[in-house]
């Protein structure tokens, strides 16, 4: 590893600002000069071969942390989820998101509320229970100013001010703002009662 120092000509350009006693630092290998001591030591990396940074994608190798991250991020334009769960094969693109769901399967409930006891699998469950604790109102409409604890009943209330009808019917095309609406909308085409956990539990015991 060896450095230059270089000078620039005042008389070149006057519009430049002046830059005296830049120091270049370069590749002894390839020639290559690089500003600065840390970019030099990334740019030798390429040289030796090592590779410290594996991709979560695809497992290709690189030298450097900022090489990989922009490798990484061609995988997620490109809509890639390589992590699959073995039960239900959703797939998920980062390896933390995939063991969020698998605790969904296996029923584990590590996650316990400090005010009731009441168990939970993931954290974010557990969060989102204690507003029925705190009563905290997180989310405010812009147009009316109601607020609401969770952000789902926020965007279910954002569609009566939108006049948005996400929800179609297939039998007859009656749109529903509420999932919940259109369920049982559906009823009344096929008859069918829909499930009911609170019903099943009743029975259970």
């Amino acid at each position: 590893m060896s450095e230059i120092s270089i000078e620039t000509n005042s008389n070149t350009n006057d519009d430049l600002p002046l830059h005296k006693d830049k120091k270049l630092y370069t590749c002894e290998i390839c020639s290559k000069q690089f500003s600065g001591k840390s970019e030099l030591t990334r740019h030798l990396k390429t040289h030796t071969g090592e590779k410290k940074f594996f991709c979560k994608f695809c497992k290709e190798g690189f030298a450097g942390r900022h090489d990989l991250q922009t490798h990484e991020q061609a995988h997620k334009a490109a809509g890639e989820k390589p992590f699959a769960c073995e039960m239900c094969e959703k797939r998920f693109v980062s390896l933390k998101t995939l063991k969020n769901h698998c605790v969904l399967h296996t029923g584990e409930r590590s996650f316990k509320c400090d005010v009731c006891s009441k168990l939970f699998a993931r954290n974010g469950d557990l969060k989102s229970h204690m507003i029925t604790h705190t009563g905290e109102l997180r989310f405010c409409c812009g147009i009316c100013n109601e607020k609401f604890p969770r952000r789902a009943a926020y965007k279910t209330h954002i569609l009566t001010h939108t006049g948005e009808r996400p929800f179609e019917c297939d039998v007859c095309g009656k749109g529903f703002a509420r999932k919940d609406s259109l369920s049982r909308h559906v009823v009344l085409h096929t008859g069918e009662k829909p499930f009911s956990w609170q019903l099943f539990c009743i029975v259970l015991n």
